[in-house]
């Protein structure tokens, strides 16, 4: 999937691709805009008119349109529903990078201040005045269509729940890591062994911000992305408050299943 967003104006046409602004086309010099009396269309897509014939083999998820130019708020809010609704990354991968800010339809940032984090960023949530309740999950990086190995959903897979509350968002997105298992990882050295997290661990970090959030997800990871998985029954999932794992603050939840290729861990609470 690939966000387009175009902007005209008496002066420039602009074009963004995922957020980021693509080219660039000054007007200025055209004269004023004078469609004349006929009645012409509009074509979007696969245009087969007899004449300016413009075919064009394109799917379109959603299609937005206004008949006057958003301010730069407005387009955010518009592209962070669309981010989120289909997956989309906005403003692409950063790497270690500042983040990108994701806004709900009240112009508050839901997605902020995560530097180092906003690579593929995905979300769930209900924004009413945006007809977006979106109940799971799953990053993509669209313009090489690569998947993160992680998904969430409000409430379980096989049943996912509504949201209690409007303007209600849990954003994620992770530190860029490779997803790659360290054995004899340092930062378990405080943990009861009882707990079983004393072997490894992956690498990659995912960081969450919850806005008026306070439901419990669950939590999905490619198994096929994992290495030395199995058993099933050993693996954890842990939560911490600040990153930092070793410092306490640390939820851990056991009982992941193994659905079809993907590990899960339900009841997941208290994230972002």
């Amino acid at each position: 999937d690939v966000l387009v967003t175009t902007t005209t104006d008496a002066t420039n046409s602009v074009v963004r691709l995922n957020g980021n602004v693509d080219a660039t086309k000054n007007i200025s010099g055209a004269g004023s805009f004078s469609p004349g009396a006929t009645p012409r269309p509009l074509a979007i897509g696969n245009n087969d008119l007899a004449t300016n014939n413009l075919p064009a083999q394109v799917d379109f998820a959603e299609l937005i349109t206004y008949n006057t130019k958003l301010s730069a708020i407005q387009i955010r809010m518009v592209e962070s529903y669309l981010c989120i609704k289909y997956g989309i990354t906005l403003g692409n991968n950063q790497g270690a990078a500042a983040s990108i800010t994701y806004t709900n339809s009240n112009g508050v940032a839901i997605w902020n201040n995560q530097t180092g984090y906003h690579n593929n960023v995905t979300g769930i949530g209900r924004d009413d005045a945006s007809s977006l309740n979106q109940r799971t999950s799953r990053g993509i990086l669209s313009l090489n269509a690569t998947l993160d190995l992680v998904s969430i959903v409000n409430g379980t897979f096989a049943a996912p729940v509504a949201f209690t509350s409007n303007l209600s968002t849990l954003v994620v997105g992770h530190n860029a890591t490779t997803p790659q298992t360290v054995w004899g990882d340092p930062s378990f050295s405080n943990y009861p062994a009882s707990l079983g997290v004393n072997a490894a661990r992956i690498q990659r970090v995912w960081k969450a911000q919850a806005t008026n959030f306070s439901q419990s997800v669950s939590v999905g990871f490619e198994s096929t992305m994992l290495i030395a998985y199995t058993p099933v029954a050993n693996l954890r999932l842990l939560v911490d408050d600040d990153g930092n794992f070793a410092n306490g603050g640390t939820t851990v939840y056991s009982g992941a299943v193994l659905s079809g290729t993907r590990i899960e861990f339900s009841g997941v609470a208290n994230l972002g």
